[in-house]
């Protein structure tokens, strides 16, 4: 289904077990392994640790990752904009912008104006 964890997610995971208010780690499904009886248990993630330059990479089992989207599927730009306009409607101006989502407290080109409507299109924004 759409909903299997599929190669090109991206998702959190933990690098060590422990607390759940620990340190997450973002990373990229790089493989799906099945079991005997068909279903997805075990992925293989490649990530980055800060201070490297090459990638990492990991197994976790399916039920230790939690899935944000898939990069090849482009309604996760959209989602970003839903998340951008409840945290502004709060008061955290956070915006997205080339691939990278930055909390600085200007505006950027496709924030909301106050009546909601998008500034870079003039388009209401639906109601969740």
């Amino acid at each position: 289904s759409d909903r299997d964890t599929k190669c090109g997610d991206v998702v959190y995971f933990r690098k060590r077990d422990g607390k759940l208010d620990g340190p997450w780690t973002i990373g990229i499904v790089d493989e799906v392994v099945k079991s005997k009886d068909g279903n997805i248990r075990r992925v293989n993630l490649k990530y980055h640790n800060p201070t490297e330059t090459e990638p990492r990479f990991t197994d976790r089992s399916v039920r230790k990752i939690v899935r944000l989207f898939n990069v090849e599927v482009g309604s996760w730009k959209e989602d970003m904009m839903k998340v951008q306009a409840k945290l502004a409607s709060v008061g955290i101006d956070v915006y997205y912008e080339d691939e990278v989502v930055d909390e600085s407290p200007a505006a950027g080109p496709e924030a909301e104006d106050v009546d909601g409507t998008a500034a870079s299109n003039g388009e209401q924004e639906d109601e969740d």
